[in-house]
């Protein structure tokens, strides 16, 4: 069997084949009515996340979560980082003309 953090996979998966299991009820935003996935590649080892640099096995959670955990919440972040952002320029465009007015003066 195989620990990946969250669920233990069984022991016994034949090579090249793909592996599933009911998405952890435990873990709040998973969708329980999904399945979990791992592939088990033609030499017997599990497969590795493709950007994954230290080669450890990895489960894909995708089908687990809620598609709206991910999309709901998006309006707001834009709107936030556009204000923070129109703020930031604000503060910097006074800062900028605050230096060149003293400069002007110390001159």
């Amino acid at each position: 069997p195989v620990w990946d953090n969250l669920m233990c996979w069984p022991h016994y998966v034949r090579a090249g084949e793909n592996v599933t299991q009911p998405c952890p009820s435990y873990i709040q935003g998973f969708n329980r009515l999904e399945k979990a996935l791992r592939f088990c590649k033609e030499d017997g080892t599990w497969q590795t996340h493709p950007s994954d640099k230290i080669n450890s096995s990895w489960t894909d959670f995708r089908h687990c979560m809620k598609e709206s955990d991910h999309t709901e919440h998006m309006p707001i972040v834009i709107q936030i980082s556009t204000i923070g952002y129109s703020l930031s320029l604000g503060t910097l465009i006074v800062a900028t003309t605050i230096m060149v007015l003293f400069r002007q003066v110390i001159l």
